[in-house]
């Protein structure tokens, strides 16, 4: 696959995060998903949007 728009590798992702409340009923009902092995320290995430959110309006971050 091939970026179009230059050379640029740089990405930008819109994320929209609901706070809703959640409540199961069945106990291990998580237990049939699938395992994956990953490392979330590699993650680097940073920008305005992390700092300081206004809930209802566009937040920013990379």
């Amino acid at each position: 696959a091939r970026l179009s728009g230059g050379h640029s590798l740089h990405e930008t992702s819109s994320v929209l995060v609901e706070t809703v409340t959640k409540s199961s009923s069945v106990a291990g009902s998580f237990s049939t998903l699938p395992k994956f092995s990953s490392d979330a320290s590699k993650v680097i995430s940073r920008g305005a949007g992390l700092s300081k959110a206004f809930i209802g309006q566009k937040n920013t971050f990379t």
